[in-house]
């Protein structure tokens, strides 16, 4: 029979009498305590050594027997714990190190409570992470030789600070290059009490700022998409960010004229578009039977007047053109109208 330190065993008598029934038990735990009398005894060891406890039974007939059963007495442990760090920010992850002794055998299994509600540890020295703020109270169960188990709980051991939450907006956004004033307005919540802010504008050494509330100028003369982050930390340290990404647009715009007079007189001789924001760009330019006169993918190349460039310039006229041209965000563009020659 095992039994543990200082905890209550139970004896049954399992007695079996050939003639009448049991009416006498003198139990001796062979500890030196006192004798019981009763039939299912309980008893507390107070040493770990092995004791003889001898069952001393009497019928109704007087006749007595006697059985003797050696009970070893296992050791309790002694449960201690420690961790590498108790105060931190989420996620928070803790280095748990058993400390635990038995004053005889060994201890052969652990069960930690992290008091967050995952699932029991099995290991001597686990880690454990922490998602979400609060205060936990961490409980070891140590089992011993012989199967002896003893729990600690430190109360309230580990405490994880609150997180802030980042949250801003940007105004105006989208915005163009010809207004590229954006206004940031923190909406951040949990009390941080600092502001980090990065406007993505790599252009520039000075696109940060650490006040809570910001205004930026973007340098971009074509527009692009910037990526604006923001860190915000709380009294306790912990930090969170949050990303918005910021559109400038070119200011796009494209112009042609309706009329032109090739004459080499130095003055409006030639026919182009214009404008800005502008990427792909083709024109054609038709005569009224459908012949086409001229074309380029070079916005700055002007039509002469001639036929694909060769000979004399055409007969007074009006003139179909077409236009396929891309913005900056490659968005398509397409014009049609027409142009009066004009010798």
């Amino acid at each position: 029979i095992s039994s543990c330190l200082g905890t209550a065993t139970i004896f049954n008598d399992l007695s079996v009498p050939t003639t009448g029934v049991v009416t006498n038990w003198v139990w001796d735990f062979g500890d030196g305590s006192p004798i019981s009398n009763q039939q299912n005894p309980s008893h507390i060891f107070l040493n770990d050594t092995t004791f003889n406890v001898t069952l001393i039974v009497t019928n109704t007939a007087g006749c007595i027997d006697t059985v003797i059963i050696p009970v070893i007495v296992s050791p309790l442990p002694v449960v201690a714990f420690s961790a590498d760090t108790l105060i931190g920010c989420p996620l928070f992850c803790v280095n748990f190190t058993d400390l635990s002794t038995i004053s005889n055998g060994v201890i052969t299994a652990w069960a930690w409570d992290f008091g967050d509600a995952s699932l029991p540890s099995p290991m001597q020295n686990p880690s454990h992470c922490y998602a979400t703020s609060g205060t936990y109270s961490v409980t070891l169960v140590a089992v011993g030789t012989g199967g002896c188990t003893s729990t600690l709980t430190i109360p309230n051991m580990i405490t994880v600070q609150p997180v802030p939450h980042a949250d801003f907006t940007a105004t105006p956004n989208p915005t163009i290059v010809l207004s590229p004033i954006v206004t940031f307005t923190d909406l951040s919540t949990g009390n941080p009490s600092t502001w980090s802010w990065d406007f993505g504008d790599l252009t520039s050494a000075l696109d940060v700022a650490n006040t809570q509330n910001a205004q930026y100028t973007y340098s971009a003369e074509v527009g692009g998409v910037y990526q604006v982050n923001l860190v915000v930390t709380n009294q306790f340290g912990c930090v969170d960010d949050t990303t918005i990404e910021i559109i400038v647009k070119p200011d796009f715009a494209f112009f042609i004229p309706n009329s032109f007079t090739p004459n080499g007189d130095g003055k409006n001789d030639g026919f182009f578009g214009s404008g800005y924001g502008i990427t792909d760009y083709q024109i054609w330019i038709f005569d009224r039977w459908g012949n086409l006169v001229f074309t380029s993918t070079d916005i700055n190349k002007e039509w002469d007047g001639t036929v694909l460039g060769l000979g004399d310039v055409v007969q007074n006229d009006v003139y179909v053109w077409k236009v396929m041209l891309s913005d900056i965000f490659y968005k398509k563009h397409k014009y049609i109208g027409h142009v009066t020659v004009i010798k």
